[in-house]
């Protein structure tokens, strides 16, 4: 399920992808996070506040640019 995980989350999130190798960028993330949510005892709370971390980290990236 972990990998079906990875897939579908790096999938949902290059929708727009100007080149083909974005969607490594999404992988290593969905990994991250995957490998959180293990580490963690399942916690899912824990995932999303990682998740939600990096959306922050980005928007912050973008506002600066």
């Amino acid at each position: 399920m972990s990998v079906i995980s990875v897939i579908i989350f790096a999938s949902l999130h290059v929708t727009e992808a100007q080149s083909p190798l974005e969607i490594v960028m999404y992988l290593v993330i969905a990994i991250g996070i995957v490998y959180v949510y293990l580490k963690t005892r399942r916690s899912l709370a824990t995932a999303i506040a990682l998740h939600a971390l990096n959306n922050l980290v980005a928007y912050v990236a973008m506002i600066l640019m």
